[in-house]
Order: structure tokens, then sequence, then C-alpha cells
């Protein structure tokens, strides 16, 4: 056993497994190495451990962890080696014949734990794990095991309630970083000024005319053309959308007074919200504090809620949609029919309009499609709610859509997303015209 080993080189050993700790195992990394042997290794983390230390207490969890690492240790062959790196995470460094042999070791071990007799492990410990099948050819142990870890974090299924392993991709792991680099360049852009808005305008399908408008979130390059627009996703997942948004929506309520107060004509302009930026309970106080320096009818202000965060928590959507209501301004559920709980969120949702989703018009728009969408329209009609087609890039589809009683639409067949000043400049246009 691993004791016998450290006790006669002198290593201190991990008081919770017994084993080694990550320096002996750097250790036989370089021996390994050194001696041109391919290996693999693995990293290995026990999925919701939190939940085992609040409900065995130190003691407890401490137990699970030392049967855990018995049980890895129990599948090594001759020249393998592991240790608990920290908490618990676990390293593996396993002789490689190929990336389907490792795999297959894997499957083992996770089968091992999976069946193992004590109540506590048995169909209740899943384990998360990264493995790196060409460890022995990088410069050293550290730049091995974060890879192996890196593969980890990547694997889709890392939240789900099973076991789960992914092989180190490099593309993969790139885009995984990439991530946290737009995140680092985003509160630059932000800082510097470069995050503006475009406005895509809304166009009445009676008369053909604009009768309302989207706000859109832009990164401006250095040379004045917008950029990195997969930042959009990062920022909303880290919560640094609502800082973002908050200042954009300041800026436009200024610009829409200044217009107003000269006369001028102006639309309803809407504003997105992920559910990123209301899951705080009084999410709408901070829009509020801005609005009430403006004076702006709240008629001219929309919200966009998107329906696919009924997926997750319809009760955060109901409760985000009555706080919109209750401030005054109008709520529009935004990409309608993308998710699977629209129904069931139409039933308790203070909503004005619904936003036909896009996706039900680049498909050709075939028949089943038109059935939909008719039905939808229909609906929003009983409902007494306005409806609004996305990314609609035919006029042949304005028209149907037309025809069978959709209010507005918004797409390329009409107007493109347009820096401020020329949106002003359409609007001056339609104002000459009315």
């Amino acid at each position: 056993m691993l004791r016998t080993v450290g006790e006669k080189m002198d290593l201190e050993l991990d008081p919770v497994t017994g084993g080694g700790q990550e320096g002996w195992l750097k250790q036989k990394f370089e021996e390994i190495r050194a001696r041109g042997i391919e290996c693999a290794l693995v990293w290995v983390n026990i999925k919701r451990f939190l939940y085992y230390r609040c409900r065995y207490g130190k003691a407890g969890s401490d137990e699970i962890l030392k049967t855990v690492y018995d049980i890895i240790w129990d599948t090594l062959e001759d020249g393998e080696c592991a240790a608990r790196i920290y908490a618990d995470n676990f390293v593996l460094l396993l002789r490689c014949h190929g990336r389907e042999d490792v795999t297959k070791r894997i499957e083992l071990l996770d089968w091992a734990v999976y069946r193992h007799p004590d109540d506590r492990i048995h169909r209740d410990i899943f384990l998360s794990m990264g493995i790196y099948p060409d460890a022995g050819r990088v410069a050293d142990y550290y730049e091995a095991s974060i890879r192996a870890d890196l593969a980890r974090r990547c694997c889709p299924q890392i939240r789900l309630r099973n076991s789960s392993y992914e092989l180190y991709d490099q593309k993969a792991c790139r885009d995984f970083l990439k991530s946290y680099e737009i995140e680092r360049k985003t509160v630059r852009a932000h800082r510097d000024g470069r995050f503006s808005f475009y406005i895509q305008p809304k166009v009445r399908l009676s008369d053909q005319k604009v009768a309302g408008a989207e706000l859109l979130l832009r990164w401006i390059g250095k040379d004045g053309a917008p950029a990195e627009n997969d930042f959009i996703p990062v920022i909303d997942q880290n919560g640094y959308m609502r800082e973002v948004d908050l200042c954009l929506f300041e800026d436009m309520c200024r610009m829409m007074q200044q217009r107003l107060e000269q006369g001028l004509f102006m639309v309803p302009v809407s504003f997105n919200l992920s559910g990123a930026c209301y899951e705080t309970e009084n999410f709408m106080e901070a829009y509020l504090d801005i609005y009430r320096q403006y004076r702006i009818p709240a008629s001219f202000i929309e919200f966009e809620l998107l329906e696919t965060g009924s997926l997750y928590d319809t009760d955060l959507l109901i409760r985000a949609a009555g706080q919109i209501k209750k401030a005054g301004f109008a709520c529009l559920l935004d990409d309608f029919g993308s998710g699977f709980s629209t129904l069931g969120v139409l039933s308790h949702i203070s909503a004005d309009g619904l936003k036909i989703d896009r996706s039900f018009f680049k498909r050709g728009f075939q028949e089943k499609d038109r059935l939909i969408v008719k039905t939808i329209i229909d609906l929003a009609k009983e409902l007494g709610m306005k409806t609004t087609a996305e990314g609609i890039e035919s006029m042949e589809y304005a028209g149907y859509l037309r025809s069978i009683g959709c209010d507005m639409v918004q797409g390329y067949c009409y107007y493109r997303p347009m820096a401020l000043q020329d949106f002003f400049l359409l609007l001056d246009g339609a104002a000459c015209s009315r």
C-alpha cells in the first residue's frame, strides 16, 4: 500500500486518505516522463461534495474521501499511482495505451464507486473527471494537471447528477479560456466607453410605418465597427450585464427626453432583460431610480423578458413581469415559442405583447411553422396581447403575417440595426410623411 512507500521515502502522508500527497505524485510523474512511458493524467472531483460535508460532518465526509481514494487505488495497475490533491479532488497517473483504453479504465472506476456497498456512496456519489491522455509529452506535472482539470470543467454534463468525464480537447479548452478573456476585455471596454447601442426599428404592418424599436447592445471596436458580439452571453452569465444595461438605459432615457423636449417624433423603445438581470427581488428599483430623473411618459418604455428563462424558473419570470407592470411600463415576452413551458407561463404572466421567435422563419417557413405562428397570433389576440415577429427577412413573410393579423415585424426586410443618429433621422423622415 502507498502508506508503506511513503514511510520508506520519508514523505508526509495525507492525513485523510493515508496516501501520498501532491508533491509525491509530482515526483512520480517526473520519473515516468523521464523514462518515456506513455501515461494519462486524470483529474477526479466528487460532485456536490459540499452536501456530504453538511450531512455527515467533517469526520463522516473524510471517511467518504478515504473510501473513494481506496476505490481508486484498487483500480490501479502496476506502476500507476494516485493522490488526493486538496478537498475532494484527486489526480491519477495511468499507463496509457490509447484514448479508448483510458476511457474504459475511467468507466470501470466509475462503476466501482457506483456499486460500492457503503450506503453513503452506493448510487449516490458521482464523479466529475477530466482526462489528459498525452501527459507524458508535456513539460511538467502542473501543465498536464491544468489540462486535465480544464477538460473536466468543459464537460457538458458537469452539472448533472451523474458521473461525467471529458477528454482534453484543445479547441474546447481554448473556448473555455476565451470566455474569461472576453470577461476581462468587457470590463475594460465598458470603462473606456466602447459599449454603445444600436436600434432596430419595428414596423407596424397595417400602415408600414415605424411604430417601435428595440435597443441592442454593441461593443464598438477601435475602428468604429461593431465587434465581438459573442461577449453578450459571457457578461449575462457573470452578472455584469445588469451594470451595462443600467448605463445604456440611462443614456437612452437622456436622449429620448432631449428629443421629446424638442417636440420631435418618438416611438416606444424596448430594452432586453435576461434572467440574470431580474434575479434580485426588487430589480426594477434601479431602473425606476434612473427613470424618475427624466421626463418621459412611461408609454415610451418597454421591457422584453426572455421566454427561455421560464425553462428554469417560471415564478421568477412571472414576478419580473409583475414588477415591470407595477412600475407602469409595458412588458413583452421575447423569443416566444423557443422554450417548452410557454403556455403555462401565459396563463399567469402579465404581458402586453409577444415577440414570435425568429426560429420559425429560418426553416423556410413551412406549413407547420405557418400553422403554429397563426395559432400564436390568434391566441395573443384572445388574451389582448400585441404580436411582433422577429427576424423577418422576406417581404413575402411580412405579407403573410399581415394577412393573419400580426401587428408588427422586425427584421432585415425593412431595417437592419442602426446607429442612434441614423434612427433619429429615420424618425424625422417618418414624421414628415405622417
